[in-house]
């Protein structure tokens, strides 16, 4: 029988999987209940955290030659995933930064940015049959951590952005050092890629704008090829190294 404390952990950590397969061609197939503790996902292509929970749930497709045997021991057209039957109350997730190059035989981090919203409604991920219940009580989470690996896919540290749930502050922790981090800087890792690329493309506008206006005071004018012409109007150059 589970203690009290096991049956909090459980509560708090643990979901339900639904570990289905289903052939179309039929409308048959099996599933079964699955626990886990924490989920990997896929982020290669994803900009949101949104997009990732639907890539995860996306079923892989098998042609006929490549699919499973139904109850009646015949191949069919198959898709094979999984969903989410019940979700814990503190949600774990990994993004899977680093993978293998099998061409070159050797790891690889991806540094693709995915955006966190500091709240996340994952009620449309969980349920996707007609028979599966909607889960009681709010499937609305607020962020609260992040664990950050600063490095490359053969080395690296790690440390924790986590927010006291008391005060709404954000702290750093790395290693034995704890500090507070300023809410500019909460608001950048925050932020959506493509606000992070629309800032960036009127930074690089800018700083054009900056370097035209700067030529202008010099008297710098610039070629048919962007080049400046040379001194004289067009005598030649020699140059020495």
């Amino acid at each position: 029988k589970d203690s009290e404390l096991e049956k909090h952990i459980r509560a708090d950590w643990y979901g339900l999987h639904d570990d289905y397969v289903y052939f179309p061609n039929t409308d048959s197939g099996r599933s079964q209940e699955i626990p886990f503790r924490s989920i990997f996902l896929e982020l290669s292509g994803c900009k949101t955290l949104e997009e990732c929970f639907k890539k995860y749930l996306q079923p892989e497709v098998l042609s006929v030659e490549n699919g499973l045997r139904d109850e009646n021991g015949i191949k069919q057209l198959t898709h094979k995933g999984l969903r989410f039957k019940s979700l814990p109350r503190i949600m774990a997730c990994t993004l899977k930064r680093f993978h293998m190059d099998y061409r070159f035989m050797r790891r690889l981090k991806l540094h693709d940015k995915v955006y966190f919203p500091p709240t996340i409604d994952l009620s449309p991920f969980v349920g996707t049959t007609d028979s599966d219940k909607p889960q009681e009580g709010s499937l609305k989470y607020d962020l609260y951590a992040l664990l950050i690996h600063r490095g490359s896919a053969t080395g690296g540290h790690y440390f924790a952005y986590i927010k006291n749930v008391e005060d709404g502050k954000w702290y750093c922790f790395d290693d034995n050092h704890v500090t507070e981090i300023a809410q500019a800087d909460v608001e950048k890792f925050m932020e959506h890629p493509d606000v992070t690329l629309a800032k960036e493309k009127e930074a690089q506008r800018k700083r054009k704008e900056h370097i035209a206006a700067t030529k202008r005071a010099m008297g710098i004018t610039q070629g048919d090829n962007g080049v400046p012409p040379p001194p004289g109007g067009g005598g030649r150059l020699f140059i020495f190294g």
